[in-house]
């Protein structure tokens, strides 16, 4: 299947510009970071307007978690600051994190303060080694063909415990020729006919891990129903050669934290008819 052009009618897409925040202390480091196309012409505006929703959408996912919300101003039109409106969620966010965090620590001061096991000296470490809560957001640009431009949407978040975990939209795919957001390549009616092509696809990434596994052993290491593994929650994006889609499960979502996220590569000349409308629009004449 041949990729098509965009004539150009995004012209400004590889042009673009970042903003950042971070902040740090004894309890919390945060992190934000927006890449968006810098071009004047409507397409590049509309990619930016959804590129800053998700950004601020994911930004306030940690209180969003804890039951509060947080008011941004408006996202419309080229007359407001961006910089500004991350400043503004970082700044929101990290607030939120390290009340949060302090909140714990004297959650655990009182509880030591009771315990009359242990000395002021080892009562003091233990306080000392309290992990650095941590927020690590990064919206980039991942990779661009003619007619498509691909993002990422990736949060890094660590409350303490064993591990942190791994939060954001994935691959967000958008049509240079619109601007407009391709929410889903695959049919949701195509979920049970797809199966063989996601079964050979996790055998794939399963033996790029080291472990050569059948389509039984397959089933019984997923985290699954019925036998049928669910498309990602996140939408398949393509390659940088518009040839292939990607699709990447989010952790816990079918397979063991031990597992990571599992991601393969189908391409799309075996997708065929299981591919959208918009999807076969994008990667086909």
């Amino acid at each position: 299947m041949a990729v098509c052009s965009c004539n150009g009618r995004m012209s400004d897409c590889q042009d673009t510009r970042t903003y950042q925040f971070s902040d740090s202390c004894k309890f919390v480091s945060l992190n934000v970071m927006l890449e968006l196309p810098a071009g004047k012409d409507p397409v590049s505006q509309k990619i930016r307007e959804a590129l800053i929703a998700d950004c601020v959408m994911n930004s306030q996912q940690p209180a969003a978690d804890g039951g509060q919300t947080q008011a941004t101003q408006p996202l419309l039109g080229d007359g407001y600051d961006i910089q500004a409106l991350v400043d503004s969620c970082g700044k929101a966010t990290y607030g939120y994190l390290l009340a949060s965090a302090e909140e714990v620590c004297n959650d655990n001061k009182a509880y030591l303060d009771k315990d009359s096991t242990l000395t002021p000296e080892e009562k003091e470490r233990i306080l000392s080694e309290v992990p650095q809560w941590e927020f690590d957001l990064k919206v980039c640009r991942q990779t661009e063909a003619p007619n498509f431009v691909v993002y990422n949407s990736f949060a890094y978040v660590y409350y303490g415990g064993a591990h942190g975990g791994v939060t954001g939209s994935g691959g967000l795919t958008f049509d240079k020729a619109t601007g407009s957001k391709i929410d889903r390549f695959i049919r949701n009616d195509a979920t049970g006919s797809i199966q063989p092509l996601l079964r050979d696809g996790l055998r794939r990434y399963y033996k790029g891990c080291g472990e050569e596994l059948s389509d039984s052993e397959l089933m019984e290491r997923l985290f699954i129903e019925d036998s049928t593994i669910p498309l990602p929650v996140d939408a398949a994006c393509p390659n940088a050669a518009g040839d292939s889609l990607i699709f990447t499960y989010r952790q816990y979502e079918i397979a063991s934290y031990a597992d990571g996220m599992p991601s393969f590569g189908i391409p799309v000349g075996e997708l065929g008819s299981f591919l959208t409308q918009e999807g076969l629009s994008l990667l086909c004449e």
